[in-house]
């Protein structure tokens, strides 16, 4: 995305420190000076910041909860009309797909849940465009 968009600000998030290390690793490699990537823990200092955040593989496995204050810390981060993309999957189950604010790719559910997205999604204030 940043290669493509070399007048954007591209930011990756991630909670896992192992793969944080990765990212910004490869990130001083590709030399791209738009891209940067920091711990989920720092979203609170982009306020009205983004115009699209993207998780992949972030909901996997989670709870409820957890799915919820990700959600949560992301909303104050985007702007007005910014977008959140989800690119979720367990391979085992497909249960929906859909869009989400305009940009919501093959959210797959996790075997067994319990809580409706739809409802979370609401819930965090996100809008479900179908």
């Amino acid at each position: 995305i940043a290669k493509s968009y070399p007048f954007s600000q591209v930011v990756g998030m991630e909670d896992n420190q192992k793969f944080l290390k990765i990212a910004k690793t490869k990130r001083r490699r590709s030399m791209l000076p738009n891209l940067e990537f920091v711990s989920l823990a720092n979203l609170p200092t982009y306020t009205d910041y983004h115009d699209l955040v993207t998780l992949f593989f972030a909901l996997s496995g989670r709870t409820e909860t957890d799915i919820k204050e990700i959600l949560l810390a992301i909303k104050p981060t985007l702007k007005i009309r910014g977008k959140l993309l989800i690119v979720d999957f367990e391979p085992d189950k497909i249960d929906r797909a859909g869009l989400i604010l305009g940009l919501y790719l093959s959210l797959f559910y996790k075997k067994g849940s319990t809580f409706s997205f739809d409802t979370l999604f609401e819930e965090t204030g996100y809008q479900i465009i179908k």
